[in-house]
């Protein structure tokens, strides 16, 4: 009966070897059906990295983290773009007709529109918000995986 566990178990793990290699392939930033070769051989080694300094790391090396991390950083941009609302802007014009005549001005253009600034920067923040949030979720949920495989691992 245990040599019939065994042969199950072990028809287990080969079934999973693809997927495990495709996985192992992406998380070395390689193509997931680029070949392992049998003669590589990886060692589980003890992690001496706080959390935050692993998910930092996991973050430069996960696509999908460091996507998140630059639309959150976009975010970013884009509020303080809809701050920049609240600046007047200043446009100085400069004119040369003839030999004699030279004109110098300048437009400046007020916001009056407040409740349009201010809706802007709702978004932007809303969005912001989002971003940060949909960060956040996918490095714990990174982290989980982490420790999951930590735990079937040990």
């Amino acid at each position: 009966a245990e040599i019939e566990v065994a042969r199950s178990e072990l028809a287990t793990e080969r079934a999973e070897l693809p997927g495990m290699l495709a996985m192992l392939n992406a998380m070395l930033g390689r193509g997931v059906t680029e070949p392992v070769a049998e003669s590589e051989e990886l060692f589980l080694r003890e992690v001496s990295l706080a959390d935050d300094a692993l998910l930092n790391l996991a973050a430069e090396r996960n696509p999908e983290l460091g996507a998140l991390a630059a639309e959150a950083a976009g975010r970013e941009d884009a509020l303080d773009l809809a701050r920049r609302a609240w600046l007047p802007d200043l446009e100085p014009e400069l004119a040369i007709t003839g030999s004699m005549e030279r004109m110098l001005g300048a437009v400046v253009t007020l916001p009056f529109n407040v409740p349009r600034i201010r809706a802007g920067m709702r978004e932007a923040e809303a969005m912001l918000a989002a971003a940060r949030a949909r960060l956040e979720s996918a490095r714990y949920e990174t982290a989980e995986d982490c420790r999951d495989r930590e735990a079937g691992s040990a």
